[in-house]
């Protein structure tokens, strides 16, 4: 028996899982459609009646040419964590900052008030 190369063990692996991924969506009353290599997709319909599609791709990486690194998914998992932690605390100073704002503008605008119902106070006083 011929030793398989690296590229058709991960090619055969690709392909377990998108036939695996195809037969449970399948058994699911799901219509898949082969799109590509590494790629399944069907037709969902949205609450509005609108039919779109979802787009499923199965790779398996092998990490960067560059660098030699071998993928981890767990070091890229805590890289993402990471990531939707900044983008978190970024959303929550935002946030704050717009309600600083806006109670400035409001206090600012009570003010202006204020100081006009004075000023009219103050000219109804001297007329009368």
């Amino acid at each position: 028996m011929a030793k398989l190369t690296k590229g058709q063990l991960t090619d055969m692996a690709r392909e377990k899982y998108i036939s695996m991924i195809s037969d449970f969506l399948a058994e699911n009353g799901e219509e898949i459609l082969r799109v590509g290599k590494n790629a399944i997709s069907f037709p969902i319909v949205l609450e509005g009646g609108e039919e779109r599609f979802i787009k499923l791709v199965v790779s398996v990486p092998r990490g960067s040419r560059l660098e030699g690194d071998e993928y981890n998914a767990f070091s890229e998992a805590e890289d993402y964590k990471l990531h939707c932690k900044e983008n978190e605390e970024k959303r929550a100073a935002a946030e704050k900052q717009r309600k600083e704002d806006a109670a400035r503008r409001a206090a600012k605008q009570a003010e202006l008030r204020k100081k006009k119902a004075a000023e009219e106070a103050a000219k109804r006083a001297s007329e009368g």
